[in-house]
């Protein structure tokens, strides 16, 4: 797919996965899950760049709805709906 849409090894997919932290450190969990997706990106050939910040950033990041590439860590609370889930980790920016 990612030839389709016409990145090769030549011109790859780059993204940012943007995450918290807190005192300088992730939290275990989320630790593990943004590894996790950087090691399936790069797998299938996609330049994902980590980009850690204060959880504060991060927070207001979100809101703003303008960041490119990934946002990670965000928060899923009981009674959640996908649809909301979607608008809230959904990027307005290009």
């Amino acid at each position: 797919m990612l030839r389709e849409a016409g990145y090769d090894e030549s011109r790859p997919l780059t993204l940012d996965v943007h995450a918290w932290q807190r005192g300088g450190a992730m939290l275990p969990f989320l630790a593990g899950q943004v590894e996790a997706v950087l090691d399936y990106g790069r797998a299938i050939g996609v330049n994902a760049n980590l980009k850690l910040m204060e959880f504060t950033a991060h927070q207001a990041l979100l809101r703003s709805k303008v960041w490119k590439g990934i946002i990670a860590g965000t928060g899923v609370g009981p009674g959640t709906s996908l649809n909301s889930y979607v608008m809230k980790v959904h990027s307005q920016g290009p």
